[in-house]
């Protein structure tokens, strides 16, 4: 026996190594200096000085107070120097001395001193007047429209945000203050010549500056498409996971559905975000930044950070705005940006959010009735043949565990029982549905999510910190089944000198999930007439069906037979399944933590040059832990499966374990240099820099057997090679070896490691503050090539110009009415990696499970020509802003080749490819689209406003390059997202015509524009599929947007967004497929029969009402079936409209008054409530929901339709304590 304290003593040391970790927000929090409060204008000082410039008295009295100097060079350029002398004497009589015979004054603006030309006499009909616009962070904004109101008069604001304007010295003079992302600003002036206008951001505009990763940059220096969406949009939502925060609010931005009906019901659905059409025939997810650094591919971005510790989401779309991040640029960029530290006083905000969801409604699966079940299994059993094999067949009566419904069937036509008595039975059964059951036992009325986040932040001019916690807690509406997260985030900037600033970051991602509940894709193996539990709560045996249960032994024995094996054989476990004690015997962990950190340098030895240096470690850990005790029927089976005559055990008896590790670490270190400078009516910024990165991860299985966890011992002589005949359960001719793992006949042992050399450059230029030229280049070499010296480059590339048409001097005249324009235009190459192709001969090692051997299983042919997919991209777009920006928005038009996409191709069969198919750099995509956006404030009064955005986009794309596709009807349907149809969109969809039923109620289709019957064909192989099939649209919608529209009275501020898809088809439901087959055998006989078997065709008067064909004719010819089963689905009887609007979301805000929480103390206190996922408003699909279709007949279609048709209902509460 071997012990497992070593292992434990591991596990356990690195959750403890955590433990430091957690103590960083308080160490933190304990060496931050406050800030610094303003001093007072009255406060004495003491200051000598003989004959100084007055520059030098400047730098004296900043020395000695806490306020700074605010003046223009030229206002103290003939400034005679200073002779002064004070004691112990106020600030302002000191200023009072310096400027009393001085053609200049001052005047106090908070921390500032502002240096101003003393009123003249007034001579003229104007007066000059200057300021500062700032935004709420006190930082200038250049580029600020400053406008006399009603008169064409107005100038824009210098790069530090200052401006200077003459006003008419009429009563009544207003100016206004116009930028784009920014609430406009009225101002009257009144006797002073210097005024401070702070800009507060409008919450459905874009932001004013543009985060790249590498870069921050106004966004009139822009010259690429983006989409940058601030923290206070992105919380108007309280929905927990950021990722479906950005659809609906991002043009361009698709979340591309899973056409898989099969998928795990219960699992998030596995859907690409698409930005701009796909790029590639592969993974068209984009590259996710985090604050500058790409995340590891071993991590899931989504998850391991906190929606609360957001500052701005940056979409960067085009060559010119993405080909800086290279390789997977061409897919786009989603570039995140975290809070950080920047109120001056010490600030705590705390949010409580509250989720529920009603658990899947288990009625609503379109499945038959009970009652019309047992309709048609009698229709089955006395008026066709199909239920001959268990209903006249004694042997399979006997051996097999019937249905309820099917053992009375056959009593009765084996003359065990009469009609009589049978229809008693019925009686009973009709009132019998598990599904009842099953939903009082497995699951809550509700899934339940609560999240609470606490963030503390301070800052000064050369100090912020920032830190938050947040904790949530998931309980699904599985019983047994939960999900607890923690994420904890610091950050914090360092200033110690003017020349350099250090920045440090940390995100911690810990979750805990419990996986104990049952899964409702188990109603799949389970009698739709029988009961789990009796009257008294006990066990009843149920027929053992689900997969993992092991086929073989449940039939070779039925419950009887196994109860004889177990006492006959004296085996230490009985044979009885039951879910729900499987339910109770569950014990099945998961953990993960996600750690990464960051830390950044700035140096700056002169003004205008920067030098970055910038690290970050990403760690993750995923720990999966299984133990099935010796309840659970997977020590139960496998134990007296596979035990002897001779009364040994070669499954030990005891607990079995199963655990997976996961590591995986990613080292990111960059280097680059920024040269900024402003020359007149010149501006330059060049950077330059080198990229080095590197991802790996690791995975392995382990397993025991005979395992205590008390002990923490495992039997550890297993003979793992010798086959193994299961003889006890009848299998004579069946030869198996004990797997490995417990309960896992294949497990997968493996890694990655990605590898990434990078050098780049960027380039601005500005003319006039209104020509910008922009440019980029960055080569990338990556180890998927292997390591020779000789792997391919790749330079990717892009070119920008933008113009802002409202500088220009012929705009004076619309300045009023067009208050923005700016014309943008890009071109370049991006890059991108397909991870499923390699240069050399590559597979998967397994072991065979009979010999225990070791082997291969090749998986790709070498391709000694694979290089990278590449995708040049042209964009032109318009910028507006119009009505003092009441109306303001974007118009984007782009079309972007993909070339040397890897894609499945057709190649000889000699070459030893599977399935004659080879991944080669062969295909092309095209994409062309267009985007629209706007943003309108209808209404904009103190106590009411209507705010609405609406956007628009459209792709067209095309694939090419591929060679024709097999000649087969799995390569047109089930398989057509694999095998891609040269010519058409990538999601195309092909359908074969409708001609409606025949006399015996088969389908009739169109071959080549013939009407045929199905049963005219008897080889499938003579038909053309290109005949059989014609395209008949695609599943991707070709137009999609969103309308919010934002309602805000008083204290109340209400949120609608909408959201719409148009252009696209959808696949209704259809019958089971290979109904004279598949359904005639045990395992399928047993479940739930789709509720299109009911309205059938029966007569030639159903023929346009029939939900499917005529059961009674049945059919052999495989060519025959393969044909039904393709036009039921795929017929365009059957292909519907998938277009809709939607309402996505409904949100509700209070804000409570300010005068009722300074009587709480309180700096802010807001409640929301929101619903999600409220379903469509318009849609041409039938009775469904296009985005939900009920497929009642695919293994999880109609489970998945119940688990994801669930809207969300949240409230929560925003607390400012101080």
């Amino acid at each position: 026996m071997k012990t497992f304290l070593k292992k434990r003593k591991k596990c356990f040391h690195g959750w403890r190594s955590l433990k430091h970790f957690l103590l960083l927000p308080i160490v933190f929090f304990l060496l931050t200096p406050p800030p610094l409060t303003a001093a007072s204008q009255q406060e004495k000082i003491t200051i000598t000085l003989k004959n100084a410039p007055i520059t030098k008295f400047f730098e004296e009295v900043e020395k000695v107070t806490t306020f700074k100097f605010f003046y223009k060079k030229s206002q103290i350029e003939s400034f005679p120097n200073v002779t002064i002398e004070a004691k112990d004497q106020t600030l302002a009589s000191v200023l009072n001395s310096v400027f009393a015979k001085s053609n200049l004054t001052y005047s106090f603006n908070e921390k500032q001193i502002v240096i101003q030309e003393k009123p003249a006499t007034p001579t003229s009909q104007f007066i000059k007047i200057s300021g500062l616009v700032l935004d709420k962070n006190q930082q200038p904004l250049p580029g600020v429209a400053v406008t006399v109101l009603g008169t064409k008069r107005g100038v824009y604001t210098e790069e530090d945000g200052s401006f200077e304007i003459d006003i008419p010295r009429t009563r009544g003079t207003s100016l206004s203050f116009v930028m784009i992302g920014m609430n406009t600003q009225i101002l009257y002036p009144d006797d002073k010549t210097f005024y401070q206008v702070v800009m507060v951001e409008d919450l459905l505009q874009l932001s004013e500056a543009i985060v790249t990763g590498y870069q921050t940059l106004p966004k009139e220096r822009i010259t690429g498409a983006f989409t940058s969406l601030n923290s206070e949009v992105l919380e108007k939502s309280r929905n927990f996971s950021l990722r479906d925060k950005l659809e609906g609010l991002v043009p361009g931005l698709y979340f591309e559905p899973n056409f898989i009906e099969d998928q795990y019901p219960t699992d998030q659905p596995n859907r690409s975000i698409i930005i701009r059409g796909a790029s590639t025939f592969g993974d068209n997810n984009p590259l996710i930044v985090i604050d500058g650094f790409p995340v590891s591919s071993a991590s899931n971005p989504w998850t391991s950070i906190n929606p609360d510790d957001i500052e701005n989401v940056t979409v960067l779309k085009d060559a010119s705005a993405a080909s800086i991040w290279g390789a997977q640029a061409a897919n786009g960029v989603i570039v995140i940006t975290t809070k950080r530290g920047q109120s001056k006083e010490p600030k705590v905000d705390v949010a409580v959010d509250y989720f529920a969801q009603a658990a899947p409604n288990l009625n609503k699966i379109p499945w038959a009735s009970s009652e019309q079940a047992i309709d048609i299994y009698k229709w089955m059993a006395f008026e066709t043949n199909y239920l001959d094999a268990f209903t006249t067949n004694v042997p399979l009566y006997d051996k097999y565990d019937l249905a309820p419904v099917i053992r009375t069937l056959a009593n009765v036509k084996q003359g065990r029982m009469t009609m009589d008595q049978a229809n008693v039975q019925f009686d009973q059964l009709k009132k019998i549905d598990v599904r009842d059951e099953f939903a009082d036992l497995f699951m809550n009325k509700l899934e339940t999510n609560v999240k609470a986040n606490i963030a503390y932040q301070i800052g000064s001019k050369s100090h912020n910190f920032r830190t938050s916690i947040t904790a949530t807690s998931n309980q699904k509406y599985n019983k047994g089944n939960s999900k607890n997260d923690y994420i904890i985030s610091v950050s914090e900037q360092l200033a110690p000198a003017k020349w350099l600033s250090v920045s440090f970051g940390a995100n911690l991602n810990l979750s805990e999930v419990k996986n104990n509940g049952v899964e409702i894709k188990e109603l799949n193996y389970l009698n739709q007439m029988t009961r789990i539990l009796d009257e008294n709560g006990n066990y009843l045996p149920m027929n053992a069906q689900d997969s993992r249960s092991t086929y073989d032994s449940y039939y070779a024995l039925n419950t009887a037979a196994r109860r004889d094996t177990v006492a006959k054989y004296k085996l230490p476990y009985d044979w009885d399944w039951n879910l729900k004690r499987e339910a109770d015997n569950k014990d099945n962990t998961e953990k993960n933590s996600d750690l990464r950190l960051t830390a950044k340098a700035n140096i700056m030895p002169f003004a205008g040059f920067s030098i970055e240096l910038s690290y970050q470690y990403q760690y993750i850990n995923r720990y999966l832990r299984e133990y099935y005790n010796e309840n659970s029927w997977t020590v139960r089976n496998q134990v007296n499966n596979n035990a002897r005559m001779d009364g040994t055990y070669p499954v030990p008896p005891g607990g079995m374990l199963y655990e997976r590790k996961r590591f995986g670490a990613g080292n990111n270190y960059r280097a680059q240099m920024t040269y900024d400078k402003k020359i007149g009516n010149h501006s330059v910024k060049v950077m330059a820099g080198t990229d080095w990165r590197k991802d790996y991860y690791d995975e392995h299985p382990y397993g025991y057997y005979g395992y205590d966890p008390q002990a923490l011992t495992y039997a550890a002589q297993i003979d793992f090679k010798t086959p193994i005949t299961p003889k006890l359960s009848g299998q004579s001719n069946f030869y198996q070896t004990i797997p490995m793992i417990p309960g896992k006949y294949y497990f997968s042992i493996g890694g990655r490691d990605d590898r990434f050399v990078s050098y780049f450059g960027n380039f601005g230029y500005t003319y006039l503050s209104k020509y910008d030229f922009t440019g980029s280049i960055r080569l990338d070499k990556t180890n998927l090539f292997g390591s020779s010296s000789d792997s391919p480059n790749l330079p990717q590339w892009s070119l920008g110009f933008g113009w802002q048409i409202t500088k220009e001097g012929f705009a004076e005249r619309f300045r009023k009415e067009i208050n923005y324009l700016k014309l943008r235009a890009s071109y370049g190459w991006n890059g991108n990696i397909d991870k499923s192709a390699a240069p050399y001969l590559y597979g998967y090692p397994w072991t065979d499970p009979v010999t225990r051997l070791p082997y291969s299983a090749i998986q790709s042919a070498p391709n000694p020509n694979l290089t990278w997919e590449k995708t040049s991209t042209y964009n032109i777009g318009l910028d507006y802003g119009l009505l003092s920006n009441n109306i303001s928005g974007s118009i984007n038009f782009y079309h972007k080749d993909s070339k040397d996409c890897l894609v499945q191709m057709a190649v000889n069969g000699t070459y030893g490819f599977q399935n004659n198919r080879a991944t080669l750099n062969a295909g092309r995509l095209k994409n062309t689209g267009f985007e629209f956006d706007i943003q309108a404030n209808i209404i904009n009064n103190k106590n009411f406003k209507w705010q609405a955005l609406f956007n628009y986009s459209t792709n067209k794309n095309i694939a090419t390059g591929i060679t024709r596709v097999l000649n087969n009807i799995m390569a047109y349907t089930t398989m057509s997202f694999y095998y891609r149809k040269p010519n058409q969109p990538l999601s195309y969809l092909a359908a074969i015509e409708w001609a409606g039923y025949d006399e015996a109620g088969l389908p009739k289709f169109m071959y080549d524009g013939v009407e045929t019957k199905i049963t005219d064909v008897t080889d499938i192989n003579k038909l053309d599929m290109e005949k059989l099939f014609k395209f008949v649209g695609q599943k991707d919608p070709k137009h999609f947007g969103s309308l919010t529209n934002r309602i805000a009275w008083k204290n109340f501020d209400l949120s609608v967004r909408l959201y719409y898809k148009f252009g696209h088809k959808v696949i209704g439901d259809y019958p089971p497929t290979s109904i004279f087959s598949s359904y005639m055998t045990a395992t399928r006989m047993y479940t739930f029969l789709p509720e299109k078997m009911v309205n059938r065709w029966k007569s030639p008067s159903d023929a346009n009402s029939a939900s499917m064909y005529n059961l009674n004719t049945k059919i052999t010819n495989s060519a025959q079936t393969q044909l039904l089963d393709a036009i039921m689905p795929y017929g365009t009887q059957n292909v519907y409209n998938a277009s809709s609007v939607r309402v996505q979301s409904i949100s509700l805000t209070y804000t409570v008054p300010r005068s009722f929480l300074q009587k709480l103390n309180l700096k802010d206190l807001r409640i929301v409530i929101e619903g999600r996922n409220l379903g469509p408003i318009i849609k041409f699909t039938p009775g469904f929901d296009p985005d939900n279709v009920p497929y009642s007949s695919s293994t999880y279609g109609a489970l998945l339709f119940v688990a994801r048709n669930r809207p969300e209902f949240s409230a929560g509460l925003k607390i400012g304590l101080f």
